[in-house]
């Protein structure tokens, strides 16, 4: 009989994600609800994760522990912001703890969040995508990007410690552009055009902010030459995705680059030099080519 160890939760914005996991780490059983932190109405957390796996934490007396934005203001209970680097020694450390019943003293405990400072002075804060990046057991001195509404870009040291990272609202910014600007009416469906896609990542990676900038701001003499040069964009992708993506992708390139990695990490197929890199828990070997449209 496989005996449960540990429950885990990734409770973020949209979502909640359950685990059961054995000693091992491997999962015995798992569930989801949105009933993410944006979805719990008056601070009604408790029934929230009741309601989920409630019956778990009946029958199974073992640690809950829980990451992502759960800890934010927004969310139970503020977890702290550890500097980096940090590793999960320190994290372990300064867990945040909240009751879940009094009845029945369990407890639930709160992973904190990541914050850095780069050499400009600008400030980034991570919560959630630090327990992933520790759960892929990567190698020390890993480059590892964790794609989504804002895309995480993070630089490993010793014994898996996070050194430092950068945060790009890609996603974020493409569905205000497209939803809510001018953008989004030179949007065009059901048309496969790789060589466009390829041409807008291509002019944010060869450091093209001038466009990125005039694009967001809606100047009709950038969208119509971009949109003239490119017409229609693959399967929906707006011409400000097109550039946000190489943008996303030229700023750590910049950094890579300035490390002298000598790898090559190709982007469908546009190529960024790089030393080893990791996606979602992936490793990137070269030639390999991922797509980036999702």
């Amino acid at each position: 009989m496989t005996y449960a160890a540990l429950i885990a939760l990734d409770w973020g914005t949209s979502n909640l994600r359950a685990s059961l996991l054995d000693a091992g780490g491997a999962a015995i059983d798992t569930r989801s609800a949105p009933g993410g932190v944006m979805a719990v109405q008056g601070g009604r957390f408790a029934e929230a994760l009741l309601a989920l796996c409630g019956d778990w934490i009946t029958r199974h007396d073992c640690p809950l522990i829980a990451s992502g934005m759960v800890g934010s203001r927004q969310g139970w209970k503020e977890a702290p912001y550890l500097a980096c680097p940090a590793g999960q020694a320190e994290a372990a450390g300064q867990l945040t703890t909240v009751a879940v019943d009094a009845a029945s003293g369990r407890l639930l405990h709160i992973a904190p969040g990541l914050q850095c400072v780069d050499a400009s002075g600008q400030f980034d804060v991570m919560r959630g995508e630090e327990t992933q990046i520790w759960g892929a057991d990567l190698p020390d001195g890993s480059c590892c990007v964790l794609p989504g509404t804002h895309s995480k870009w993070a630089w490993l040291g010793a014994g898996g410690s996070i050194r430092h990272f950068q945060t790009f609202m890609t996603g974020e910014l493409y569905g205000l552009l497209t939803q809510h600007g001018i953008l989004g009416r030179l949007m065009a469906f059901g048309n496969s055009r790789p060589q466009d896609y390829l041409a807008g990542v291509r002019l944010g990676l060869q450091g093209h902010e001038p466009h990125l900038r005039a694009v967001a701001m809606g100047e009709d003499d950038v969208i119509v030459a971009v949109h003239q040069a490119h017409q229609v964009i693959a399967d929906g992708l707006g011409v400000a995705f097109l550039l946000l993506h190489g943008a996303g992708l030229a700023g750590p390139d910049q950094r890579i680059a300035a490390q002298r990695h000598q790898h090559r990490f190709a982007v469908a197929p546009v190529e960024v030099t790089i030393d080893t890199l990791w996606l979602g828990g992936h490793k990137l070997r070269q030639p390999r080519c991922f797509s980036t449209r999702n």
